[in-house]
């Protein structure tokens, strides 16, 4: 009953967090959510930073698992795969990227904690950008630390794409996701790339 009623917490907080933005619900509302009194929630999570840790742990280990499978066997399909699940799992926890900056300034030890997890995020990027290139379908330009480049781009793609959307009064939408993530890598492929990524046969860019 313990791991239902944790499950059950967090599961009510985080529905509310992306409802109604992380700074605007308070333990009461989680509570009501959740059916139980603060005092039998404290019991489990003693406070919201608490409850927020354990999401971000959630998270993390979710993302862990994507990135993995994903490299693998890094070709396309199986890129476009990671890519398509991210999105659902930005979604799922879509408080954590349009609030990013206030749950890092709310509580610096999960700021900490997450720098690692993208420095290791976005060295599975540059693995997955060096496994294509050797196998013949992406061609780096001979330019000081490109292949960072289309790593950083990649990463703000991937972090940044809903709170763009938000701001131009839009919802998150899967394809326009992807295909703003593959127009960074078009420009890296041979024709070799070229033809794989058209028979992928999802996308408008080309």
């Amino acid at each position: 009953m313990s791991k239902k009623t944790k499950e059950n917490i967090l599961d009510s907080a985080l529905k509310l967090f992306n409802e109604k933005g992380l700074v605007n619900v308070r333990l009461q509302h989680i509570a009501d959510e959740a059916f139980i009194s603060i005092g039998n929630m404290a019991y489990h999570y003693k406070n919201k930073e608490s409850i927020v840790h354990a999401i971000h742990e959630l998270l993390e280990l979710e993302l862990k698992t994507l990135m993995a499978e994903m490299n693998v066997v890094p070709l396309f399909d199986y890129v476009n795969q990671y890519f398509e699940n991210a999105f659902q799992l930005q979604l799922k926890y879509a408080f954590f990227f349009t609030d990013m900056l206030e749950v890092f300034r709310s509580y610096p030890d999960i700021a900490e904690k997450h720098s690692k997890l993208i420095t290791w995020q976005k060295k599975q990027y540059e693995l997955m950008l060096e496994f294509n290139q050797n196998r013949g379908v992406f061609e780096m330009p001979e330019i000081d630390n490109q292949k960072e480049h289309v790593v950083n781009q990649l990463w703000m793609v991937t972090y940044m794409f809903q709170s763009f959307r938000l701001i131009e009064g839009a919802k998150p939408n899967l394809k326009n996701y992807c295909d703003q993530i593959w127009s960074i890598f078009i420009p890296l492929m041979t024709e070799r790339g070229l033809q794989e990524y058209k028979q992928l046969g999802s996308f408008s860019i080309i």
